[in-house]
């Protein structure tokens, strides 16, 4: 029974890549893209952390230590800072996690207890890892470790599925794995799903994005006229150079606020773009900003970005 199942799907997957999909139900598609994702994990699993190997040519390397020393100073201040951070906020950090894993895909035969306690010895892992590479050179070393970090990322979802029954598997791989997975609507195999979990997101080459805003967002007078309140949700692409493109209004308030947040994403720097080190090349992604006035905040997501459609969710390469 199973050989004739993996010879039908065999059979499928080849005639997939021969008609590019055509006649091929997304139902199908997902079906062979989850089989990929159940093999890909067999594999990672297999190989523990101590055997990656670190990304020596990460592309924008300097440009991402500049950019780190912009936002923390030092490599001490850098390695205190994000030692701290995960350590205090380690328990909301691995709660909030899981419930957006259990809300995302609407699970219901997992407990949410599980899933918190998988996240809360994986943040715990990051956190050992991130000790070991120590305060000297700090910045330099925990960029080129990336691939570590991301394939605890791996192990995490393996874990993570150990508590879910089958239906709860393909829900979470279809709402919370395939939106990030650079298939093109097309079936994905192991490499692409790996990819996804590799993933290095854009950087704002100016340290703190949020400061940056702060100081060159301006409140419309005409919005202080008709004392304008509200967010405004600004979406837009970072192409592989860095650039800022593609800026849209994903959901307004008050046209003059609207016609702000466009300017100010528009000035935005050139950022540091998505970067895989098993790729070994720059993605292009979509980002979401959302402005809440009076007081200009901003919340970042990031999505796929496909040449010539894009879906919006959240970190993600293009």
């Amino acid at each position: 029974m199973t050989t004739t199942r993996c010879l039908i799907n065999s059979l499928i997957t080849m005639l997939f890549c021969i008609y590019g999909g055509a006649g091929i139900s997304a139902s199908v598609k997902d079906s062979l893209s989850y089989e990929n994702y159940c093999k890909m994990l067999e594999r990672e699993t297999r190989v523990p952390v101590s055997e990656i190997p670190n990304d020596e040519g990460m592309k924008y390397l300097q440009e991402r230590i500049k950019a780190m020393k912009k936002e923390y100073g030092n490599d001490k201040r850098a390695y205190a800072a994000m030692v701290e951070q995960l350590r205090v906020h380690i328990r909301q950090e691995s709660y909030d996690h899981a419930r957006r894993l259990m809300i995302t895909a609407k699970l219901t035969n997992t407990r949410v207890d599980d899933l918190e306690a998988v996240c809360y010895y994986f943040n715990g892992e990051k956190l050992k890892l991130m000790k070991e590479l120590g305060p000297k050179n700090f910045i330099y070393n925990y960029l080129v470790a990336y691939p570590k970090f991301a394939h605890l990322k791996i192990l995490q979802e393996a874990k993570i599925r150990e508590f879910m029954n089958e239906n709860d598997r393909r829900r979470h791989f279809l709402k919370n794995v395939m939106p990030y997975t650079l298939s093109y609507g097309q079936v994905a195999d192991e490499e692409m799903l790996k990819d996804c979990f590799y993933v290095q997101m854009p950087v704002f080459a100016q340290g703190n994005v949020m400061a940056w805003i702060s100081q060159n967002v301006k409140y419309p007078p005409e919005a202080i006229k008709i004392n304008a309140q509200g967010k405004v949700f600004v979406s837009f692409v970072i192409e592989t150079d860095g650039s800022i493109t593609d800026v849209k209004v994903v959901k307004g308030c008050n046209p003059f606020l609207e016609q702000e947040a466009k300017r100010v994403v528009r000035c935005f720097p050139k950022y540091i773009p998505a970067w895989c080190p098993i790729k070994k090349r720059s993605f292009r992604t979509r980002r979401r900003s959302v402005f809440d006035y009076p007081h200009p905040l901003i919340c970042l997501m990031i999505s796929p970005c496909p040449p010539a459609t894009y879906f919006e969710s959240r970190d993600t390469p293009r």
